[in-house]
């Protein structure tokens, strides 16, 4: 984290972080997310500040948010096609249920919004851009757009589909836009910790995602059997009902289903419940390290640019 300011003014130089969040995987994720990471920010000011003498006000904040909450566009062929069942199902999740079509279709349309985004800000003059993610499931998309944004074909057919004329200091922002994702940041809290063995509650793509960036890390993650995977999405689908009651029986399923046929007492493993929709109390809440993570990061000497003077 940045040195704190010399005053309380002086949070007021340091750079503005915009941020563009990936809402509606789900929506309730999406808003639970935003409340940590602004209840995050202002704890972390607060540190700052006399409050006896200096009250807290949202102007010193220093992230600012665009949300892309537009399940309706991101999803439309989905939805349509789904509907004609007559009610939608886990078809049209990205992940439990739902099919590669899914994902293609969100990656592009979300990619194309958030680049036009990053473009818009772009061109007001803003040059620390991230795109966050908050969704387990969704976490490679942060590839797609990484990829998408470095390509000058690519960037040059964004220009013309939304009319934008970038010169080539606001197209330089626009390609060094940094993406942060759930996955990242968990799999970095799990190798601090100096974790190495893990069980991911999660769907089978969010458990492979996952796979491959601890084993990066050197740190094994515990398979699951086709039984106790069922019972990984059927909790997932309980959470995102997001009533009580339904978390509670997601929660006692895990635990008896999953959890302690798979880790046996005074086990050295890790659990992290991998779906942002869970706040089960049964492992590490993802969402919650990618909160802390998000502020962390926009106050952190790499993200702070300018110095105090």
């Amino acid at each position: 984290m940045t040195a704190p300011p010399s005053c309380p003014a002086a949070v007021l130089r340091l750079p503005v972080i915009h941020d563009i969040v990936i809402g509606d995987f789900g929506r309730d994720a999406t808003i639970e997310f935003l409340k940590r990471v602004s209840a995050g920010e202002r704890d972390l000011i607060l540190e700052w500040l006399d409050t006896d003498e200096h009250p807290f006000f949202d102007e010193y904040r220093r992230i600012m948010w665009t949300v892309l909450a537009d399940i309706a566009e991101f999803k439309r062929e989905t939805i349509a096609a789904v509907a004609k069942h007559g009610a939608l199902t886990t078809e049209v999740l990205v992940g439990v249920g739902g099919s590669t079509s899914v994902a293609v279709e969100v990656y592009e349309r979300v990619t194309e919004e958030a680049l036009a985004r990053a473009a818009f800000l772009a061109r007001r003059g803003e040059t620390a851009i991230r795109v966050l993610i908050p969704c387990n499931r969704l976490s490679d998309l942060a590839e797609h757009i990484s990829a998408r944004a470095r390509s000058a074909e690519w960037l040059a057919g964004l220009r013309r589909r939304h009319g934008l004329d970038l010169d080539l200091d606001q197209e330089r922002a626009v390609r060094s836009i940094r993406v942060l994702t759930v996955v990242e940041s968990v799999t970095n809290v799990l190798k601090r910790a100096g974790c190495r063995r893990a069980l991911v509650l999660g769907s089978a793509e969010v458990r492979a995602l996952y796979a491959t960036a601890l084993g990066r890390a050197g740190i094994a993650c515990l398979e699951l059997n086709e039984s106790q995977q069922r019972e990984v999405d059927s909790s997932i689908v309980l959470a995102i009902e997001g009533t009580s009651a339904a978390r509670t029986e997601a929660a006692r399923r895990l635990r008896s289903d999953v959890i302690r046929p798979v880790v046996g007492p005074g086990d050295d493993v890790a659990i992290v419940e991998a779906c942002t929709d869970f706040h089960l109390g049964v492992g590490i809440d993802s969402l919650d390290v990618f909160a802390r993570d998000a502020v962390m990061d926009a106050y952190s000497p790499n993200s702070v640019r300018c110095s105090e003077r």
